[in-house]
């Protein structure tokens, strides 16, 4: 091969690795810009996430219970406007458990559509620390943010249930024990231990409903004094079907009296 011819292909040669270097580096360059775009979108996505995260009105709360306590929370709320407060974080059941809820109007205000106030009842099942989220939103709006948020923090430390009295009754009368009862919550009261029925005998229940929904009624248990004497009998509140430590325990001591003698009645004269 001439001189002339070998230089003019090494040329030719170099040419071709230049332009291939060339748009090697060009490849480069757009892969590096479309990455640097993806990034920058996802990044403007994030922080416009966040923003609007920020707009969202959060309300925050803490409460401390003892176990078998109720205790109630009130949120503003107007269901006409397709609006409802929607529980997205429940409770830990072992701690605090919702027990009934529902939407409460306005004192005095009768007009359909009116706001009102959604409230939720719960109830301290054991100790320890749980958080309910709550959010205010459409339920049909998917892909849209809440326009409020609740965060409640339930501290329940455990309760001394086992409550001890003592108590009197005249032979011939009647003794009254009234213990709260929750209708909502499937909790009911037995006679765990009867009282010595020679002395002192069940009578009858009877329960005075709340005045409102979802609030706690009364049991009043009815126990009649027979003779002179002591006995004692327990109450026990707990689930249908529970054999664990009961809810709440009431145990009551009671000393009948003998009645008051009669006072014989004047000779007529």
């Amino acid at each position: 091969m001439q001189p002339l011819a070998r230089e003019e292909k090494e040329r030719r040669n170099a040419i071709k690795f230049r332009g291939k270097q060339k748009i090697l580096v060009l490849t480069l360059t757009l892969s590096v810009a479309i990455m640097l775009a993806f990034t920058s979108g996802c990044g403007k996505k994030e922080q416009k996430q966040v923003k609007q995260e920020s707009r969202i009105e959060e309300l925050r709360e803490t409460i401390n219970a003892e176990t078998s306590q109720y205790f109630e929370i009130f949120l503003e709320s107007n269901p006409s406007t397709g609006y409802t407060w929607q529980t997205v974080q429940p409770p830990d059941e072992n701690i605090v458990r919702l027990v009934n809820s529902r939407f409460m109007a306005l004192a005095g205000e009768t007009k359909v559509g009116a706001p009102g106030q959604e409230v939720f009842q719960f109830v301290g099942t054991g100790p320890g620390s749980t958080t309910v989220i709550l959010e205010y939103l459409r339920t049909w709006e998917k892909d849209k943010l809440p326009a409020k948020r609740y965060i409640l923090t339930a501290n329940v430390t455990q309760a001394d249930n086992n409550v001890t009295s003592s108590v009197s009754v005249e032979a011939g009368h009647e003794l009254n024990l009234a213990v709260d009862k929750e209708p909502d919550a499937g909790f009911s009261w037995t006679l765990a231990k009867k009282p010595d029925e020679s002395i002192l005998k069940l009578a009858g229940t009877e329960v005075i409903p709340s005045q409102a929904p979802g609030s706690t009624a009364k049991e009043v248990w009815k126990f009649l004094g027979v003779v002179p004497g002591n006995t004692s009998f327990s109450l026990e509140y707990r689930a249908p079907g529970e054999t664990t430590t009961p809810v709440k325990k009431h145990t009551v001591k009671v000393t009948v009296t003998p009645a008051p003698a009669k006072k014989p009645e004047s000779s007529k004269s």
